[in-house]
């Protein structure tokens, strides 16, 4: 485990989960500067390298001028509402049996942090197992150097809903920037 790339790109992806990127003109120029080569992860094979290529264009396509409104458009339907998000980014939706925020699974992340000594200061009462919250635990973990604790967020409270729903942001978004950011971030995980 390399934990400096885990830091470095779990912190760059709870950016682009967290923010509205359309309005963040500093974090859509990062990564509009920003390509494959220099992505923070080791790659395992020629298959990840296209599809971490594939990503970084759909990433970029998605954050030329005139998609920006779209983006917002987009960011809104996928993470504010008002209605119902077609991939709420919390794992309780893909972990209890219910499929609700603040589930079971929320509270035993709940109960780990505190046993951790783990806190966020959050603006208002959100579910600590927000995608975007996640990966900032998980990159102050990593640059930390705080391996168990790391290997247990990841094992125990991220991977086993990761994955469902990233597939369902790729499947379920209309913008390119997003399923360049489920593609980005599928890659990225299986470095880990």
């Amino acid at each position: 485990m390399n934990l400096e790339k885990i830091s470095e790109s779990s912190q760059i992806l709870a950016s682009l989960f967290r923010l509205d990127v359309s309005k963040n003109s500093e974090l859509a120029s990062a990564i509009r500067s920003l390509n494959e080569g220099e992505w923070p992860i080791n790659l395992s094979d020629r298959e990840d390298e296209a599809k971490l290529k594939v990503a970084f264009e759909l990433l970029h396509k998605g954050l030329e001028p005139n998609q920006l409104e779209s983006l917002h458009e987009e960011y809104n339907r996928l993470f504010v509402g008002p209605f119902t998000l077609p991939c709420p980014p919390w794992g309780s939706v893909y972990l209890d049996k219910d499929k609700v925020i603040f589930g079971t699974s929320t509270l035993d992340l709940r109960d780990w942090m505190k046993a951790n000594g783990i806190s966020l200061n959050l603006e208002m009462n959100e579910p600590e197992d927000h995608i975007g919250l996640m990966l900032i635990m998980i990159s102050t973990l990593a640059g930390d150097a705080k391996e168990k604790q790391l290997s247990e967020i990841l094992n125990n409270h991220f991977y086993p809903w990761i994955y469902n729903y990233l597939d369902c942001l790729e499947k379920s978004t209309t913008h390119d920037f997003y399923r360049g950011l489920a593609k980005l971030s599928q890659v990225t995980l299986k470095s880990w």
